[in-house]
């Protein structure tokens, strides 16, 4: 699979690739990377998902950081965007932190 990581609006795109079975490619976290897939296939739900429509998501900005993972996982083709616009996204970021990209922390 490939990632797109863009951790501003003003920052450059960082492209990666990661396999699992073995691990490898360009990821800077790879181990940790597949780790938390594997930990997504352990509950049997798609974390490349998008949050369902209607969802009530809390207006809690997470950050500027944005993701697009695009592949195959699990044998299904994959196209999925991530942010951390709100509460619902910065979820969906959590679950799969490790393959996203790093966030900056507060000071």
């Amino acid at each position: 699979m490939s990632v797109a990581f863009k951790p501003s609006a003003k920052a450059p795109v960082k492209l990666w690739t990661l396999t699992c079975d073995p691990v490898g490619g360009e990821h800077p976290n790879a181990k940790p990377a597949c780790a938390a897939l594997d930990k997504a296939a352990a509950t049997g739900k798609d974390p490349f998902a998008p949050t369902p429509k209607g969802q009530a998501c809390s207006m809690i900005y997470g950050g500027p950081e944005t993701s697009t993972v695009t592949g195959t996982w699990q044998g299904k083709k994959i196209n999925a965007h991530f942010s951390r616009q709100d509460g619902c996204q910065v979820t969906r970021w959590a679950a799969l932190a490790p393959l996203l990209g790093e966030v900056a922390r507060p000071r």
